[in-house]
């Protein structure tokens, strides 16, 4: 019997999934930890004394008029090292 390139013979579909099973690559360690509310909660504690808050305002005059332009954001403070 000749079967389609698309499909593959089912004895030869378990080999490959027995293969892949027992080579790990199904289950390998996830690059990063999962992102759980407590992950969270660690790296916002370890962080948090580098990041800044910024409240910037910029003050215009046009025909005797003020204009009050204001805005937020947020940086990091890097140490001379780079960290």
């Amino acid at each position: 019997m000749i079967y389609p390139m698309t499909r593959l013979r089912p004895p030869v579909l378990i080999v490959t999934l027995v293969a892949a099973l027992l080579s790990g690559c199904v289950w390998q360690k996830p690059p990063f930890p999962p992102a759980t509310p407590q992950a969270v909660v660690d790296v916002s504690q370890q962080i948090f004394p580098a990041v800044a808050r910024l409240d910037v305002a910029q003050e215009d005059y046009v025909a005797g008029k003020r204009t009050l332009r204001r805005g937020i954001g947020s940086g990091v403070i890097f140490d001379a090292r780079g960290y």
